[in-house]
């Protein structure tokens, strides 16, 4: 690949000519490097494209640049053109926040990588080393983006996470080719496409991703989660990250005490202070007001099982990453699957057709997976696995 200097554009002229020399191409490689410890959302601070004859870098913090990215992007967008890079997923919400929309197509090294049994996170530079021989530096990985100017090395960091993208596509498509697998990779990256994925967090959810919670089913539970809800929203509000606005310590303290008053609010029960509690004390004292008035539901989780019915759902568990294994997929591609499995444990489907639309599963997913699962979990089924090569039987009637 021919290169062209390092140094970003900061012009509208720049990108505009730069936009023009994109018509035509059908896959553009791309990447971000963007800041994401203290706001709610990334803040991008450099942008890399790539064509097989050119590398540019875009400096989104340049006045005239930063006026037509949303523009930039809406013409990749209508040209139908092909976005090719690396655990997208952070670039893709960018790109949606810079556009309102997302491209139409995209092809994820990570996900295709996945199809051939490489656990995430494979790093870039692992996959560009088996591959393609080829060694990156990762020296710059935490590095400030955004200080101004950059350095020249800082930028050739940079530009390899596109450098190589074309050479190493077409390598995995190769190899994805010959399994049969291609479509299963599209199929799987166009999930990434779901405007949904990039939209805010559900406030009610919040409390999911607080670390040692109260259990479900408690009162201090019923108020972290008002309590986590609250701080969602301010941190949308604000743009400041959840935790760095109120730290998860300083949530489960305010579940376990309840105080309801502001002299209460921030009694001396921490190592560390939190001046986020007296700057939004009345929305905090409304939140836990919100967590003390709320009935005490317990978690779907908690539901109490047969030992029977336990046995299924934890096998279930089992079945579907031997499946998985069986066909060298990497199973984080079924990292959200374990709640329904449990959800099919307890009411079990009447047919497979009825288990695939609650799994919520379809194409290859099906092909691979649904089969196996339904010998745990169907009504009435019973689960029995023979390994022949490793003298290997587990046979489990479940009635």
């Amino acid at each position: 690949m021919g290169t062209s200097a390092l140094a970003p554009i900061t012009t509208r002229a720049d990108l505009i000519a730069f936009a023009a020399r994109l018509d035509g191409v059908a896959e553009i490689g791309f990447d971000t490097e963007f800041h994401a410890e203290h706001t709610y959302w990334p803040k991008v601070m450099l942008l890399q494209f790539s064509t097989p004859d050119e590398l540019v870098l875009i400096d989104p913090l340049a006045t005239e640049v930063k006026a037509s990215l949303g523009g930039f992007l809406e013409l990749i967008k209508m040209r139908q053109q092909t976005i090719i890079g690396h655990a997208l997923g952070h670039d893709l919400g960018i790109f949606f926040r810079l556009n309102g929309g997302l491209p139409i197509k995209v092809f994820d090294t990570q996900i295709a990588a996945a199809f051939l049994g490489y656990e995430r996170p494979v790093s870039l530079g692992g996959l560009l080393q088996d591959c393609l021989g080829v060694c990156v530096d990762k020296l710059y990985s935490r590095a400030d983006w955004g200080k101004r100017p950059l350095p020249p090395a800082q930028l050739e960091y940079a530009a390899d996470d596109v450098r190589h993208l074309f050479p190493l596509v077409e390598s995995l498509r190769t190899e994805l080719t010959k399994l049969g697998r291609l479509t299963w990779v599209d199929e799987e990256c166009q999930r990434a496409l779901d405007p949904t994925i990039y939209h805010p967090s559900e406030p009610a959810e919040a409390w999911r991703r607080v670390s040692r919670k109260p259990a479900p089913g408690s009162r201090a539970h019923t108020v972290l989660v008002a309590i986590a809800a609250e701080r969602e929203r301010i941190g949308l509000e604000t743009d400041r990250a959840p935790r760095k606005l109120l730290p998860d310590e300083v949530v489960v303290d305010l579940a376990r005490r309840a105080p309801t008053t502001l002299a209460d609010l921030d009694a001396d029960t921490r190592r560390r202070p939190a001046p986020n509690l007296k700057k939004y004390g009345d929305r905090w004292l409304e939140a836990i007001h919100v967590g003390l008035e709320s009935p005490i539901i317990a978690s779907s989780e908690l539901e109490l099982m047969s030992p029977d019915t336990q046995a299924a759902c934890d096998l279930g568990k089992v079945v579907l990453h031997w499946a998985l294994r069986r066909a060298n997929i990497a199973p984080w591609l079924f990292e959200d699957m374990d709640q329904r499995i449990h959800e099919m444990a307890l009411n079990r489907p009447a047919d497979m057709q009825q288990m695939q639309e609650r799994l919520g599963i379809s194409g290859w997913r099906s092909s691979v997976v649904l089969s196996p699962l339904w010998e745990v979990l169907g009504n009435g089924s019973s689960l029995r696995i023979e390994t022949v090569g490793l003298g290997l039987q587990v046979a489990w009637p479940f009635g």
